[in-house]
C-alpha cells in the first residue's frame, strides 16, 4: 500500500468528519431541551443537582466525563438552563476531544474518523437520548486504540506515564458497558491481522494487554449478572443454545431492525457490503472471515437479549444498542476503500455522501423530538389551567405515546418549570385510575420515589408545600 496515499486520504476523510462532527455539537446546545428534558438526561441532571456527585448505574465509571460538566456548574450555582446545556454538549466536547486527540496529536486518523462514523451511520432518535454509557465506552475505547498504535508506531519508547494512561483508558471502556466487549474485541484482533508485511508486533505487550482486558471484561460481566438491569438482559444469553441463535434471525427485533436499516439506516448496507467484498478481492481472507464473524456475534447477542420489536416509540433505545455494531460494520470499507482510493476527491465526495445521507433520519427524529417537547409543554399549561403544581395525571394512550416514554415526566416537569422561572416548580406524574395518591403536603415526586420537600436542592426547586396532589383527566 503507498503510504503517502493513505495517509493523504485519512487526512481529507478525517477533516470532512470533523465538519460533521461540529454539526451535530452545534446541534446539541441548540436542541438541548429535545435532549435533556427526555427521561434518562433528566434524571441524571436531577439527582446531580440535588445530591451534588455523580449518577453511576450499573457501575459505569466512564460516564464521569460527561456528568462532571452540570456537577461543575451546580456548585457554584448556574443557572438551570446552563447546566441542561453544559450537559448536553458535553457529549459531543467528550467525542471532539477524543477526535482531536486520535488524529492531530496521536496521527491515529483512522480511529478519529470511526468515532464519526459511530456517531452518525446508525443514529436517527438516539441523537436525543445521549445518555447511554455505550457511547463513552467507545470514546474511551477509541482512544485507547489510538494511543497503543501510536506507542506502537514508537517502537514503545515512551513513558511509563503512557503505560498508566493506557491502563485507565482501557479500564474506563471495557467497565462503561458490556456491549462493548464484542467490537473491541473485532477492533484489538483486527489490528493485528491487517498489520503490514514489515511491522513488528510487541508479542509480550499484546499479551499483557489482552490478559488486562479480559480480567475488566471478566469484572464487568461480574458485576452485571445479577444486576437489576443488566443482570435481566443477560438472561437469554446465560441459556442461550444453537437453536436461539438461529431462531433469533426470524425475531420480532430482527425484522423490525431490517425494515429500520431499509427505511432509515439503509447506508450502512454498502458500506459494510462493500467493504467485505474489498477484504476479499485483496485477498485478505482472515480478515474479512474475522469480521462476518463478528458482525453476526454482535447480532446474535443484540437479538438474544432483546427479542422485541422495535416499535416508533423505542428507536431511540434500541438504535443505542445498534449504534457500536458501526465499529463493525463499517472499518473495512474505511480500511480499503476510503484508505486505497486513488483520487482525493473521491474520498471527499464518498465522505460527504455518507454524511449528507444521515439527513434525512436526523431531521425526522428532530421532528419527533420537538412534538414530544410540545406535548411536554402541553402538560405543563394543564397544571397552570388548574391553578395548582402538583398534579397526578391520569393515564392515557394517545398522551403515552406522544411523550414516547413516561417515567421521567416529574423530574422533567420539575426540570421545565424551573426553566420558566415558575415558583413553585411543577411536578406532574402520570398514574392509572386506581394510583393511591399521598395525603402529604410537603412531599414531590420524583421519577422513583415520593420526596420530602427538603430534600430537593432549594436553589434549583422550590415546591408547593400548602396543598396535596390533586389528580386531573388528560382531556377534560
Amino acid at each position: 500500500m503507498d503510504i503517502s496515499v493513505s495517509d493523504r486520504n485519512l487526512k481529507t476523510a478525517y477533516w470532512i468528519a470533523m465538519v460533521f462532527l461540529f454539526c451535530l455539537l452545534v446541534g446539541s446546545v441548540v436542541y438541548y431541551q429535545e435532549r435533556m428534558l427526555f427521561v434518562d438526561p433528566a434524571f441524571i441532571t436531577f439527582e446531580i443537582i440535588n445530591n451534588e456527585w455523580f449518577v453511576f448505574s450499573e457501575f459505569r465509571y466512564g460516564a464521569f466525563v460527561t456528568q462532571i460538566f452540570p456537577l461543575a456548574g451546580v456548585k457554584p450555582g448556574w443557572s438551570l438552563k446552563t447546566i441542561l446545556m453544559m450537559y448536553s454538549v458535553s457529549f459531543y466536547l467528550f467525542y471532539l476531544f477524543v477526535f482531536l486527540f486520535c488524529g492531530l496529536v496521536l496521527k491515529q486518523y483512522k480511529y478519529g474518523i470511526l468515532l464519526v462514523l459511530y456517531l452518525s451511520l446508525l443514529v436517527s432518535d438516539v441523537y436525543f437520548w445521549p445518555n447511554n454509557e455505550i457511547h463513552q465506552a467507545v470514546g474511551w475505547g477509541l482512544l485507547f486504540l489510538s494511543l497503543y498504535g501510536w506507542a506502537e508506531m514508537k517502537s514503545w519508547r515512551v513513558s511509563r506515564l503512557t503505560h498508566i494512561a493506557l491502563v485507565l483508558v482501557l479500564g474506563l471502556a471495557l467497565i462503561s458497558h458490556l456491549i462493548f466487549t464484542v467490537p473491541f474485541i473485532y477492533l484489538w484482533v483486527y489490528r493485528y491481522l491487517a498489520r503490514g508485511e514489515n511491522e513488528k508486533v510487541n508479542l509480550k505487550l499484546t499479551v499483557i494487554y489482552s490478559v488486562l482486558a479480559g480480567i475488566v471484561v471478566a469484572l464487568r460481566y461480574w458485576l452485571s449478572h445479577n444486576s437489576w438491569y443488566d443482570g435481566v438482559k443477560l438472561e437469554g444469553m446465560k441459556s442461550l443454545t444453537v437453536s436461539d441463535a438461529i431462531n433469533c434471525f426470524t425475531s420480532e427485533q430482527a425484522k423490525s431492525l431490517g425494515a429500520l436499516l431499509i427505511s432509515t439506516h439503509w447506508v450502512i448496507i454498502p458500506v459494510f457490503l462493500i467493504g467485505v467484498a474489498s477484504l476479499i478481492y485483496h485477498r485478505n481472507y482472515l480478515q474479512a472471515g474475522w469480521t462476518i464473524f463478528s458482525v453476526m456475534s454482535y447480532f446474535i447477542i443484540v437479538t438474544v437479549t432483546h427479542p422485541q420489536a422495535i416499535e416508533p416509540s423505542s428507536i431511540f433505545y434500541y438504535e443505542s444498542q445498534w449504534t457500536s455494531w458501526t465499529l463493525i460494520l463499517a472499518l473495512p470499507f474505511l480500511d480499503k476503500i476510503i484508505e486505497l482510493m486513488p483520487h482525493r476527491r473521491m474520498v471527499l465526495l464518498i465522505m460527504l455522501c455518507l454524511f449528507i445521507s444521515k439527513l434525512p433520519g436526523l431531521m425526522g427524529a428532530l421532528d419527533k423530538f420537538q412534538y414530544r417537547l410540545e406535548t411536554l409543554k402541553e402538560v405543563y399549561n394543564k397544571a397552570d389551567s388548574n391553578e395548582t403544581s402538583k398534579v397526578l395525571l391520569e393515564y392515557d394512550a394517545e398522551l403515552d405515546k406522544r411523550l414516547l416514554m413516561t417515567w421521567g415526566l416529574p423530574v422533567e416537569t420539575l426540570l421545565y418549570s424551573t426553566l420558566k422561572n415558575k415558583s413553585p416548580a411543577t411536578s406532574i406524574k402520570l398514574v392509572d385510575k386506581q394510583f393511591a395518591q399521598t395525603a402529604s403536603l410537603d412531599s414531590v415526586y420524583t421519577a422513583f420515589a415520593l420526596l420530602p420537600s427538603g430534600r430537593l436542592n432549594a436553589d434549583y426547586f422550590v415546591t408547593d408545600t400548602s396543598q396535596a396532589y390533586l389528580k386531573i383527566a388528560w382531556k377534560n
